[in-house]
């Protein structure tokens, strides 16, 4: 433990230590320029600086949305969901959150329970139903006997 806050000190002290500047205007100074003495070029050429770099602020940009097309309202009809009664014929049916064993369990029906059927997915292995006008969930269709035509939901 001694040794894991030794080490979070150091590299605070650290980082600390790299963010602190000690030149205190806004202006990066170039790094120097090295001069090689041994060769006559040095003594024939003479070398400057790099101008200093000054920061500036970016420009200010303004987002603006596209502009919309214009939408039409057509008057379409909307097709009905028929739903259809059906009956537990399992001792106990989980009714879950999804379509699938997968989904978190919300609780189960008693054989014979009447529920109404309100979709189904497209494989036909799981229905979804509508609880006593309040609540929704999915069941196993294969344990379901259902009235009427499956393929209307």
């Amino acid at each position: 433990m001694k040794a894991k806050s030794s080490y979070v000190l150091i590299v605070l002290i650290w980082i600390t230590s790299a963010c602190t500047s000690t030149n205190g205007n806004r202006t990066a100074s170039p790094p120097p320029v090295p001069v090689d003495t041994s060769t006559s070029l040095a003594s024939t050429h003479t070398f400057s600086p790099a101008p200093a770099l000054t920061v500036t602020a970016a420009p200010a940009w303004t987002l603006t949305s596209p502009p919309m097309p214009a939408q039409t309202m057509a008057a379409t009809p909307l097709s009905v969901v028929e739903s259809l009664n059906a009956r537990v014929t399992a001792d106990r049916l989980s009714c879950r959150y999804g379509p699938g064993p997968e989904y978190l369990y919300l609780f189960a029906f008693r054989q014979t329970a009447e529920i109404r059927l309100v979709g189904r997915v497209d494989a036909d292995n799981w229905n979804w139903v509508w609880v006593e006008n309040e609540r929704r969930c999915w069941v196993n269709a294969k344990f379901l006997e259902v009235e009427g035509d499956i393929k209307r939901v």
